[in-house]
């Protein structure tokens, strides 16, 4: 029982890395991201609900949530074959760029790989995963919905690097730059 939310976590870094076998199978696709999505809640959910959270859960899902980042904006690239604008390539990536440099600011200061679980990462990510499977349905990816991901994925990422430089001690559930954890 107490390993379900690290298996429901592994499940997705499973699933996640499926996708780029059925990017091509536009329903299977969409089934396994959603079962990504799901499993994103879930692990968190019952971790918390059945006190069953650990220091090794919350590494693995940030690992995880990385893995799907990366994967998303990667089956991005590939789906659409670079048909995005150089503004829109040159902010992912940024924003991949400022990512990696956080996972390696919080190993040097705190010992330990892990990312934010901020408000502001939660809404990028939920962005994230509604705009990829649309993209999918219609073979399109209208304009502004990437460039509101992009902003905001963006601004994320840096109030995650001033967290970093702020903290003294490592919180995977610090909410935001002011404050909230």
């Amino acid at each position: 029982m107490k390993q379900i939310p690290n298996c429901i976590t592994l499940l997705r870094i499973f699933l996640t890395i499926a996708l780029f076998f059925f990017i091509q199978d536009t329903w299977v696709f969409i089934f396994i991201y959603i079962c990504c999505g799901i499993s994103d809640i879930l692990d968190g959910y019952i971790a918390r609900r059945y006190k069953l959270s650990s220091a090794f859960g919350a590494k693995l899902d940030s690992i995880a949530d990385f893995i799907f980042f990366v994967t998303s904006i990667l089956l991005f690239i590939i789906k659409f074959q670079l048909q995005f604008p150089l503004y829109v390539i040159i902010c992912f990536i940024v924003i991949f760029l400022i990512r990696i440099a956080n996972l390696v600011i919080t190993k040097i200061k705190f010992k330990q790989w892990g990312m934010f679980h901020t408000i502001g990462n939660k809404i990028s990510g939920l962005l994230l995963f509604l705009i990829l499977p649309i993209g999918v349905l219609i073979n399109y990816f209208p304009d502004i919905p990437v460039i509101i991901l992009g902003a905001t994925a963006l601004l994320s990422a840096l109030e995650e690097m001033l967290i970093l430089q702020k903290m003294t001690t490592y919180n995977a559930d610090t909410k935001s730059l002011f404050g909230g954890k």
